[in-house]
């Protein structure tokens, strides 16, 4: 029986390793990695797209890789922000 509880728990962890791995990170793909797995996406959101951004306060520049679908919500989110922080009353507000 131990043995048994044992073997299921061992197979249930490697199941979950896998799953782990077969996620896809398209910041660690190459250029041409890339290539090949939008040739194979019918959805155009699904489609991986990467940008050359610096962060403020540095001159290097990163690449981040996500779909277009991933993109575009965090640039709703980051105007979401901007817009509540360009409407939040404030020292410069009359009331």
């Amino acid at each position: 029986m131990r043995k048994l509880l044992l073997l299921s728990i061992v197979l249930i962890g490697v199941g979950c390793a896998n799953s782990e791995q077969s996620r896809l990170n398209p910041n660690l793909m190459t250029d041409e990695e890339i290539f090949a797995y939008n040739r194979t996406q019918a959805n155009s959101a699904d489609h991986i797209v990467c940008v050359e951004r610096s962060s403020l306060g540095s001159r290097l520049e990163r690449r981040e890789c996500a779909s277009w679908s991933e993109m575009n919500r965090r640039m709703r989110a980051s105007g979401e922000q901007l817009n509540v922080v360009n409407h939040s009353p404030g020292l410069w507000s009359n009331n």
